[in-house]
């Protein structure tokens, strides 16, 4: 399951950057906008999800 979940955000990542910069070469403004605005958004929540699954030492 956790496999598939990892395979599935990377998968996402991937397509997210891909679209990215196809719409960095030629896109429309509000297309550079999303992609502007969601990439933030994208990284704060892996940071979220980062800092909340570390193990605790001496468990």
């Amino acid at each position: 399951m956790i496999l598939e979940a990892a395979s599935l955000a990377v998968q996402i990542a991937t397509g997210f950057i891909v679209g990215l910069t196809f719409t960095l070469l030629g896109g429309e403004p509000g297309d550079v906008a999303y992609h502007l605005i969601a990439l933030p958004v994208l990284v704060a929540t892996f940071v979220l999800l980062s800092i909340g699954t570390r193990p605790l030492a001496g468990r």
